[in-house]
């Protein structure tokens, strides 16, 4: 297992804590009600989803929804495991790790051969916020501190630890595994919770947290805010350089010198009616994409459909139907049965009742 941890740049010890996460996943089930796992409600990510949910609902008329999540790893367990969940948006470099891992776990493995990218999206920067009167002003100023490196289940949690890895700097500092509002929060004010020095946070620009749209993130918390710059990446076979500047933020005191990983959709290897979901969902984005860049975050000006996505197949569905005519919302108009399933298999619910209800809505041969 060390060697494949190695292979990638993380350390054995998040290695082993991502394994027994995985290994706990079972298997997803095939329906047409249509979800999009996301990440934090004030992230990017969610707000992707939503702006794709809001094309499907224009041109459908039906709704996709918007899950939120802890972020990439979360979302890679729920895609296998919960029901009416056909897509997620992921880190690259989570995917990566993923696939160095194949060899050391059969459910890892099962995922390599299960997953295929949708689409590749845009470069999320990694942002490490700090105080501005507290002298942090670059990665290896961290050495000692207490840091917020993202809740456990978030991409952040694993970009931050390969970095702080890669950096030399994990064995000093303090890790505190709380999710960027919290951290934020506790570095512009008292709060009952962890305190913390400076905060990891990876999500496309500008981030609505860091934007004055949190009530309790105002204009006057952020000017007491800066961020810590990366001026040489510990893993440039992972990341890519990019900045942070005061178009993007006009808080910002000056421009600061950062990495960034990209934003990847994926979804499983369906081979039925979801097939054609997950391709319909494609297709809109890609013929809407213009709109999508007009009206939605500023991240979809950033999106790169032909991008490459290292080691990984798209979707064959989604390749066949870039290129032929597809039957749009055909298989998105939701059954009474199906709906009525959704308590039933809430993932909080009994698994047991789940299927029953299933079966009694006569899915059974829609299951793979």
């Amino acid at each position: 297992m060390a060697h494949v941890a190695k292979a990638l740049g993380v350390p054995v010890g998040i290695f082993i804590g991502a394994m027994a996460l995985l290994s706990s996943c079972a298997l997803a089930q095939e329906m047409l009600n249509i979800s999009i796992l996301t990440g934090a409600e004030g992230g990017t990510y969610h707000r992707f989803g939503r702006d794709i949910g809001a094309v499907v609902k224009k041109i459908c008329s039906a709704d996709i929804e918007v899950r939120a999540s802890q972020g990439s790893i979360d979302n890679l367990g729920r895609l296998r495991s919960e029901p009416f969940a056909q897509l997620a948006i992921v880190q690259q470099d989570t995917l990566d790790y993923v696939l160095v891992s194949k060899g050391r776990s059969p459910t890892i493995q099962n995922w390599v051969s299960s997953f295929r990218y949708v689409a590749p999206l845009y470069r999320e920067e990694v942002h490490i916020i700090v105080r501005r009167d507290a002298g942090l002003r670059t990665l290896g100023d961290l050495a000692g501190k207490r840091v917020a490196v993202g809740e456990p289940r978030s991409g952040t949690n694993l970009t931050a630890t390969v970095i702080l890895d890669r950096a030399g700097l994990r064995a000093g500092i303090k890790e505190i595994e709380i999710g960027a509002r919290e951290g934020i929060l506790s570095l512009v004010g008292p709060r009952s919770g962890a305190r913390v020095d400076a905060v990891f946070y990876v999500a496309g620009q500008p981030v609505p947290l860091l934007s004055g749209v949190d009530p309790e993130i105002t204009s006057r918390q952020l000017a007491q805010l800066s961020f810590a710059s990366i001026p040489e990446n510990p893993a440039p076979h992972l990341y890519a350089p990019a900045e942070l500047t005061r178009s993007t933020y006009p808080w910002l005191d000056r421009s600061v010198e950062t990495v960034s990983a990209r934003a990847v959709l994926i979804t499983y290897d369906f081979k039925s009616g979801q097939c054609e979901n997950v391709a319909m969902v494609a297709r809109l984005i890609a013929d809407n994409l213009d709109e999508l860049r007009r009206t939605g975050h500023e991240k979809w000006r950033d999106v790169d459909l032909g991008a490459s996505v290292h080691g990984w197949q798209q979707s064959p569905c989604v390749v066949k139907h870039m290129s032929t005519p597809i039957a749009a919302c055909r298989f998105l108009n939701q059954r009474e049965p199906l709906a009525n399933c959704r308590r039933a298999c809430d993932p909080r619910g009994n698994a047991l009742e789940c299927l029953f209800c299933q079966d009694k809505a006569e899915l059974l041969n829609r299951r793979r």
